[in-house]
């Protein structure tokens, strides 16, 4: 899990060692709380060469409401027909109660 009080060295290793993430399009998170580290998602994605936009981050509880327990297998399902949909891979934040997520989804390649 993700310790958000170590965000920026945790988000930092993640994309070092992810670098999947990194070609991500945009950004899709379950709830608001992720709002709170928008600036440093943007900075330290933008120093590893992601290319989000602020307006490209999507959350869940914007299109449904607070999200209940389901909210990571909701998130999940939501990217990966996101990305079969649309084929721009995806990095996404998610939490199960005090616990937080971290994940690419992407539309895969069967020669990588």
């Amino acid at each position: 899990s993700l310790d958000i009080n170590k965000f920026n060295d945790e988000f930092t290793l993640f994309l070092e060692t992810q670098t999947a993430a990194c070609r991500t399009a945009r950004v899709l998170g379950d709830c608001y709380h992720w709002e709170k580290i928008a600036a440093p998602l943007m900075t330290i994605g933008n120093q590893y060469g992601a290319g989000w936009e602020p307006s490209g981050r999507m959350l869940l509880e914007k299109w449904c409401g607070i999200p209940g327990p389901a909210a990571p297998w909701l998130l999940t399902a939501l990217a990966a027909d996101l990305v079969c949909l649309g084929n721009d891979s995806l990095l996404t934040l998610f939490s199960s109660g005090e616990e937080h997520f971290i994940s690419t989804v992407t539309s895969g390649n069967q020669n990588e």
